[in-house]
């Protein structure tokens, strides 16, 4: 698969967009991915990380300026090291990198 999955972002928006439809929030992606990654719990922030595993090679070489081996990373910390993570690392980084990757989430293709 070469998208992300529009099931895991449509629930994903019913669950953090809470004043839109998620259909409707669906216009939006970009807005729905820094919602999660501002107030999204540990599983979410995961599962938007392993997303972006799907995505086209083509896609990625589009955006060089996203760094999608240390989203990669990021989820594989995640899963395989809970116990070590420092939070407020996990949390400076995501929102110091946010803004770069909602304009890139704008071009991202559903399934």
């Amino acid at each position: 698969m070469h998208q992300i999955d529009r099931k895991i972002l449509k629930r994903l928006a019913a669950k953090y967009i809470w004043w839109k439809a998620p259909d409707e929030a669906l216009l939006y992606p970009e807005r729905v991915v820094a919602q999660v990654m501002n107030i999204g719990d540990y599983d979410d922030v995961q599962m938007l990380a392993e997303s972006t595993q799907r995505l086209s090679d083509n896609f990625k070489s589009q955006h060089p300026e996203i760094e999608w081996y240390k989203i990669a990373g990021l989820r594989d910390i995640l899963v395989h090291d809970y116990l070590g993570i420092d939070l407020e690392t996990v949390w400076a980084v995501a929102a110091s990198r946010l803004p770069e990757l909602k304009t890139v989430v704008r071009d991202v293709p559903f399934s």
